[in-house]
C-alpha cells in the first residue's frame, strides 16, 4: 500500500481514487451541446442531399444565352444571317451562304454544343403568329415562305441523317430575330429563354412569366 509523504495512508488512498485529467468523461451539458450542433448541421445538409441540383440546368441556360448574344453580334458583323437549331440533347449554329443554303458553323464558339445528360430542350415555341424562318434567298435576310422553309429544312436533315430540330431561330444582320421562347428542362425544374429584338432581348425568364 503506498504511503503519502506525510505518512497518512488514508489520504494516499483518496488521492489515488481521483480521476486524472486524461480519464475525465463528458458532462451531460457537453453531450447535449454536441447533439444540438449535430441537429443543426443535419437540418442544413440533409434537405440539399435529397433535392436535385440546378447547377447543370442553370449553367446550360446561361451558356446558351451567351452564345445567342454572340450569334446576334456575329450576324451583324458579317452582314448576313445566322440560324440557331435546337434538338432535345444538343444545338448548333448555321451561317447563310452565298447560294442561299445554310452552312454549319464549325468555328469556336459556334461549334455544336451537347447538353448534359440531365438537361434537355423541351420546346422551342414561337411567338403568336410567327413562322420559323428557313433557307434564305441569296444573302437577303428576307425569309422564305413557311412551306418552302420546312421543306428545305427537312431535306437538309434527311441528307445529314439527323432528325429535324425541335425549332430554329434566325438572327438577322439588322438585329432582328425570330421571336421565340426556348424551354430547357431537368429533374430540378425548368428554365425559359426569351428571344426578342434589341440589346436585352435575349434573356432568362421565370417559369410562367
Amino acid at each position: 500500500m503506498p504511503i503519502s509523504a506525510t505518512g497518512n495512508q488514508r489520504a494516499s488512498r483518496i488521492l489515488s481514487l481521483r480521476p486524472t485529467p486524461s480519464a475525465r468523461g463528458f458532462t451531460l451539458l457537453e453531450l447535449m451541446l454536441v447533439m444540438a450542433v449535430m441537429a443543426v448541421v443535419a437540418g442544413l445538409v440533409l434537405p440539399n442531399l435529397f433535392q436535385p441540383a440546378r447547377g447543370s440546368l442553370d449553367d446550360s441556360a446561361r451558356r446558351m444565352v451567351r452564345l445567342l448574344h454572340l450569334a446576334a453580334e456575329e450576324a451583324q458583323l458579317r452582314g448576313t444571317s445566322l440560324r440557331f437549331n435546337a434538338w432535345a440533347d444538343h444545338y448548333n449554329f448555321e451561317l447563310a451562304g452565298e447560294s442561299g443554303q445554310w452552312a454549319l458553323l464549325t468555328e469556336p464558339p459556334f461549334t455544336r454544343r451537347d447538353l448534359p445528360d440531365d438537361v434537355r430542350v423541351s420546346e422551342v415555341k414561337l411567338a403568336e403568329g410567327v413562322a420559323f424562318y428557313g433557307s434564305l434567298s441569296g444573302r437577303s435576310d428576307k425569309p422564305d415562305s413557311p412551306a418552302s422553309s420546312q421543306a428545305d429544312s427537312q431535306a437538309g436533315d434527311k441528307a445529314a441523317g439527323e432528325q429535324p430540330p425541335l425549332g430554329s431561330v434566325v438572327l438577322m444582320s439588322d438585329g432582328m430575330l425570330t421571336l421565340a421562347d426556348v424551354n430547357l428542362h431537368s429533374s430540378s425544374g425548368d428554365v425559359h429563354i426569351e428571344l426578342r429584338p434589341g440589346p436585352g432581348g435575349i434573356h432568362l425568364t421565370e417559369p410562367g412569366s
